[in-house]
This record gives C-alpha cells, structure tokens and sequence, in this order.
C-alpha cells in the first residue's frame, strides 16, 4: 500500500512539472514502531522512512486516548495554548471525526492543517502522511522549483514555504480529492452464447 500511494503522489507531482527523476533511486524504509516517520535525503540517497504504528487517526471517538485529552484539555492548569491548539480538533471527534493532527505551525491552514474524516477509513491519514512526508523528499532532491507561478531555490527548506507549496499541492491533488482511495475493478462475467443453451452436442460438433 505504501509503495502503491508514493508511486501516486510521485506521479502527481511529475505531472505538474516537478523533475522526480530521481525515484528509482529511492530508498523506502517502513518500521513496526510508533514514532517519527522521515523524509527528505540519507546518504546522498532521496530517502522516506514510514513508522508504521503511527500512520493512523491521532484521535478517533470514543478511544482512550481521546478521552484522556479531553479530560487534560477541560482542566483549568492546561496551557491555553494546548486549549486552543486542540480544542476545535476535540468538538470534531465528539461529533464522530477521525483527526489526524498536523504541526502546531500549520494546523489551522485549510490545505494542509489537521485532517479529519470518517474513522474507518485508515488509509485516509496515511495519505496525508505519505504527502507530508514526499514533500520533503522532493524539497530536498528536485532542485530548483516553480510552482503556482512561485519560483524556489534548490535548497531544501525543512517546513519552510518550499515545503509547504510541495505539500499543498500534493495533499490537494492526492488525499483532498480521494485519489488515494485504490481503485475497485468490477468484473462482468462473459456472456453466455444463448444460442447454443439446449442443442444437442452433434449439432455443436457438427
């Protein structure tokens, strides 16, 4: 799944006249761990390290760690800054949201702040993450960029405006818009020669 979603938000962004010609040579790492995952260049490599268990929903309803934030958030020793940073991504799980939370800097941007959605669906942050994530890897390995009409240098920017540019147009293009959903292939079984339902086998051979 992780292969299949990176080729697609690479494809999204050769698509939109960024150089990924380096993605043969990428180097993709996932591991069975909570924690950071990684993007951007090791070894001289492009490189995308994926940390498995925290790929998913950062709160989803009615889970334990949803309840044990809210009741730190309602208390009156809790910085206002985690009440105002949190508070809104609270009143849209208690409605039945999965939230998936992005950096304190950028959570609030309509594009590529938090993200919520139906909690079933798993593959829904993953996307996000993914996005997040590539952007760094071409932030780091594409060079000189234009996007938007927006020219940027070929250095990389860590979570400057370069990368956020990436990201946006990744996220809008690849998780806003349901792309990363996998494709379902419905199959038509072959229809039968009706003509031939009930003859007798020596007029089939004859």
């Amino acid at each position: 799944t992780i292969t299949r979603m990176t080729d697609e938000i690479l494809d999204i962004a050769e698509a939109n006249g960024i150089d990924v010609s380096w993605r043969e040579n990428l180097v993709t790492r996932t591991a069975d761990r909570k924690g950071t995952s990684y993007g951007g260049k090791k070894n001289g490599f492009p490189y995308l390290s994926v940390a498995l268990k925290s790929t998913g929903w950062t709160f989803k309803p009615n889970a334990i760690k949803f309840q044990n934030y809210l009741d730190y958030l309602v208390k009156s020793h809790t910085p206002m800054r985690d009440k105002k940073r949190y508070g809104m991504t609270m009143v849209e799980v208690a409605k039945g949201a999965g939230a998936w939370c992005e950096y304190r800097a950028i959570a609030k941007d309509p594009d590529i702040g938090d993200l919520y959605g139906e909690p079933d669906d798993e593959l829904k942050p993953l996307a996000a993450l993914l996005c997040h994530e590539v952007a760094h890897v071409i932030d780091y390995n594409s060079g000189e960029l234009e996007i938007a009409g927006r020219k940027f240098g070929p250095r990389g920017s860590v979570h400057g405006t370069k990368w956020r540019e990436i990201y946006r147009l990744l996220r809008t293009s690849y998780v806003a818009t349901g792309k990363y959903k996998p494709q379902v292939i419905e199959f038509k079984p072959p229809k039968r020669e009706m003509g031939l339902i009930g003859l007798p086998l020596f007029d089939l051979v004859a």
